[in-house]
């Protein structure tokens, strides 16, 4: 399943580490983002360098506590010449994860969890941080979610409200929600422009910077399946051909390397015995 919260940051370049990744990401969203995973992935098996660590593989994950972070970070991270360099841009996506090995990375968790003798007096610690009134900022569990239906339910609610009360009742709900919006005023129109969806909200400044915009009727088409099954044949015969023509280059040179001098056969030079035949032949046909 594709992740609402992580992202994949790659091309970064090799100078950059977990702290200059976390810097620009939350420079690039704003101050109410929360940031609880920021790991730039390394080749282990490379060795190390002058600062005691192993050379980037390129890319990084970081990690928000809300959607909304995670979706303004890749908008205006996503191709942008301005973060890195005009050659080398940030390619950011959502990260893909895999959901059977979040859930038994949890199971494993709670197992060790179960097993220590300690967790009895970490759980009360936990039960009275949940008391205070001060949030507790930590990365979202995805491993048992499941997929969301998009306010499916509340929709088909307010049909059926509609079809079952009669057309006055409409007509008062319409006033009551006017005089509701007069009453709060800019309130409602507020979170009517800012709650998009279930999980997405638009941000409340505008975007600096959100991609480039396509042109329509671009010339780049997609090439037919017929046309690419040809070029495929063709190169294909093509590689054949110069596998070919190197083989039997190999075989001469190797040839000219290990040539042995082999003995001439000796050729029968006998002239009188022919000359004897032809005349034996001519006296019996006389």
């Amino acid at each position: 399943f594709v992740s609402r919260y992580r992202i994949v940051v790659s091309n970064l370049p090799p100078n950059y580490d977990d702290n200059a990744l976390r810097r620009v990401c939350v420079r690039t969203v704003g101050s109410p983002a929360v940031v609880t995973e920021c790991r730039v992935m390394r080749d282990l098996r490379a060795p190390m360098g002058r600062d005691g660590k192993q050379p980037s593989k390129g890319y990084g994950f970081v990690m928000f506590t809300r959607h909304e972070d995670a979706l303004a970070c890749l908008r205006k991270l996503n191709n942008n010449p301005d973060v890195f360099d005009k050659n080398n841009r940030p390619i950011v996506s959502f990260s893909i994860e895999d959901r059977t090995a979040l859930n038994a990375r949890k199971k494993r968790l709670e197992k060790s969890i179960a097993n220590n003798p300690l967790a009895n007096q970490d759980k009360e610690q936990e039960n009275t941080r949940k008391n205070r009134k001060r949030k507790h900022n930590s990365a979202p569990d995805e491993s048992y979610m499941k997929k969301g239906r998009f306010d499916k339910n509340k929709k088909e609610n307010t049909s059926n409200r509609q079809n079952r009360f009669g057309n006055q009742n409409n007509e008062q709900y319409e006033l009551r929600k006017s005089k509701q919006q007069n009453r709060f005023g800019k309130k409602n129109n507020y979170n009517a422009e800012t709650n998009v969806g279930k999980f997405v909200r638009r941000p409340m400044d505008d975007v600096e910077y959100a991609g480039l915009s396509a042109k329509e009727g671009s010339q780049h088409k997609m090439r037919s399946n017929h046309k690419l099954k040809a070029q495929a044949d063709i190169h294909r015969q093509n590689v054949k051909q110069e596998k070919k023509v190197n083989k039997r280059s190999q075989r001469l040179k190797m040839a000219a390397r290990e040539r042995i001098k082999q003995p001439k056969q000796k050729i029968n030079k006998n002239k009188i015995g022919k000359r004897n035949k032809k005349r034996k032949f001519n006296n019996d046909f006389m």
